[in-house]
């Protein structure tokens, strides 16, 4: 299957619920009230006790129209194989820095057990604090989701301060050429109880 998409487009969006069977989320939501005034509080002491650089804010400047607007990129999400599923691939040249979405998906708290069985789940970190949240996207996210891990990425990620909270933004770490799949480096900590990644190496 191969699904051309563009977050700014409402039928694109219809068909990205229907075939994948989750909901569009085109910004962070939150499992509870509660937990939204919890974060927002805790952003707020990061930011009193210097936990969050200035950086965090910088990037909010940067791509704040981004952020308010989403996307304008044309990508393809496409499936791979059954042990990699769907992959992210870029429809025209994507110019180094680019933005390349928000992460998004349900802040919640994080579950003590099977957590590790869900595989669409980004930590939460205020600063290089960690929290008791994450963002999970198994049923409700956008394409980030679909954005596969490499060891030599050409995609990148970065957390910022925006609307009070913090949010995880993807931008190109180089110029990405139409045809080449987006992948970044989850990170050790993603695979420490999943296994070994199976390496994606994008085109140069």
């Amino acid at each position: 299957m191969r699904l051309h998409f563009n977050s700014t487009s409402l039928n694109s969006v219809a068909e990205f619920e229907k075939a994948f069977a989750i909901r569009y989320l085109p910004e962070l939501v939150f499992s509870q009230e509660q937990d939204q005034r919890s974060v927002e509080h805790l952003c707020a002491i990061a930011k009193r006790r210097g936990w969050v650089g200035p950086e965090h804010y910088w990037l909010a400047s940067l791509y704040a129209q981004e952020l308010e607007k989403g996307s304008h990129l044309e990508l393809a999400i496409r499936w791979i194989d059954e042990k990699m599923g769907y992959g992210v691939f870029a429809c025209h040249p994507i110019p180094a820095g680019c933005f390349i979405g928000e992460y998004t998906g349900v802040v919640r708290r994080r579950k003590l057990f099977g957590r590790w069985k869900n595989s669409y789940c980004f930590d939460y970190r205020i600063g290089e604090r960690r929290s008791r949240y994450v963002i999970d996207a198994q049923d409700a996210g956008n394409h980030t989701r679909f954005i596969n891990h490499s060891a030599s990425p050409n995609v990148e990620t970065a957390s910022l301060i925006w609307k009070g909270a913090i949010h995880i933004i993807l931008f190109a770490l180089r110029p990405i050429s139409p045809g080449d799949q987006l992948c970044y480096d989850y990170g050790p900590d993603y695979w420490r109880k999943r296994g070994t990644p199976q390496l994606i190496q994008p085109e140069d």
